[in-house]
């Protein structure tokens, strides 16, 4: 969920990218209508909304509900418990580690059979940019 470039916009400079490291852990994030939804945070996304699997949700009656998964929008969260084995700063420098990884450089096109025939050049016939807008196509005279 959300792509490197959406992260890149903004989104290492917010608190998502902390609940991103917490990717693959079993948590509690307490939505602001009272409820707490228990489970595996899957996937977190820029706009820190959450994706969860193996989910128990607890209502405020006391009620608890399960469910295969959740899609918890990021403006509805009040509270993400963070598990006393992770670590903040690392995990945060972790995220920042990966988000600021150079992308790998790509290999060079193998080169054909030589350069292309003149008459595919934008501007010449047989090959460019398309037919144009249209208007007046010749001499004015």
């Amino acid at each position: 969920m959300g792509t490197l470039r959406e992260w890149r916009s903004g989104g290492e400079r917010t608190l998502a990218i902390f609940i991103k490291s917490l990717e693959g852990v079993v948590t509690t994030v307490e939505l602001r209508n009272e409820d707490a939804v228990e489970g595996k945070l899957d996937a977190v996304d820029a706009g820190m909304n959450i994706f969860m699997t193996d989910v128990v949700m607890h209502r405020p009656d006391g009620s608890s509900l399960q469910l295969p998964h959740v899609f918890v929008r990021g403006s509805q969260i009040r509270y993400v418990h963070v598990p006393d084995h992770i670590d903040p700063v690392r995990a945060i420098q972790g995220q920042l580690n990966v988000f600021h990884r150079k992308p790998p450089k790509r290999r060079a096109k193998p080169k054909g059979k030589g350069p292309l025939p003149s008459h595919t050049v934008h501007g010449n016939p047989g090959g460019g940019r398309g037919r144009g807008r249209g208007g007046i196509t010749g001499a004015v005279g």
